[in-house]
């Protein structure tokens, strides 16, 4: 193999590797968004669930059929959202579009470059039988604007921070609703986060009734207590049976 084939070689796959890890950082911001997105969804379905359980004071067929809902609209959301953002694959030449949409000045040189790179190698009887030296030449200048100041590897570093940061806002949102938000939405978040939780288990909603099951003499006098959590009746009825 002469040598402007060779260097020809070695400039492609230099040309190759910027390209791939331009991809390659383009999926990681793509996934965290996908991923706040996600977040932020379910975080919303959540929430409608929860009111939807506290509107029937969590009763556990409500409590039994949001679970179900929510969960099945997460799981929708997740295929939906996250699988072609983490295995879609973009071709050289879309990305290299993308580039160029990105980034001012380099006048479709990724573009050309790109073309250049997935034709036969210069020289060897390709279409158009390009100039090895030519297109190692041009393949090298689209590699140095690739690498240099304010290039493509800078390019996705904002938008990944920018995506982070959003996701690490919601995700903290989320943990201050369930730690030190009312008691029905941390208890709703109990009951959606644990499936096997009990819906009348620390129930937000209820009467504790005191003394309980006693035994009272005929014609003897019991105190009787109720105190109430989470609401405030209106009024009071006592029912006997003798």
């Amino acid at each position: 193999m002469n040598e402007p084939v060779t260097e020809w070689t070695r400039t492609q796959g230099a040309f190759a590797e910027l390209l791939s890890g331009v991809r390659r950082r383009l999926r990681v911001r793509r996934v965290t968004e996908g991923v706040a997105v996600f977040l932020g969804l379910a975080l919303l379905v959540a929430l409608c669930g929860i009111l939807f359980m506290d509107a029937a004071r969590f009763d556990p067929q409500a409590v039994s059929r949001v679970r179900w809902g929510v969960y099945a609209l997460c799981a929708a959301l997740l295929v939906v959202i996250l699988p072609h953002r983490l295995f879609g694959r973009m071709p050289d030449i879309t990305l290299a579009r993308y580039l160029e949409q990105r980034i001012p000045g380099l006048d479709a040189l990724l573009l050309t470059a790109s073309e250049i790179s997935a034709a036969a190698n210069p020289g060897l009887g390709g279409p158009g039988d390009t100039s090895p030296v030519l297109a190692q030449r041009l393949l090298q200048n689209a590699v140095d604007a690739g690498t240099g100041p304010h290039g493509v590897a800078d390019l996705e570093r904002f938008a990944l921070r920018r995506a982070t940061l959003i996701l690490v806002l919601i995700a903290a949102i989320a943990l201050l609703l369930v730690s030190v938000g009312p008691e029905k939405l941390r208890h709703g978040a109990r009951l959606l986060m644990l499936p096997a939780a009990e819906s009348v288990a620390a129930n937000p909603y209820s009467i504790a009734v005191a003394p309980g099951d006693v035994a009272v003499l005929q014609g003897a006098d019991q105190r009787i207590e109720a105190t109430v959590a989470g609401f405030d009746p209106d009024t009071v009825i006592l029912v006997s049976r003798g």
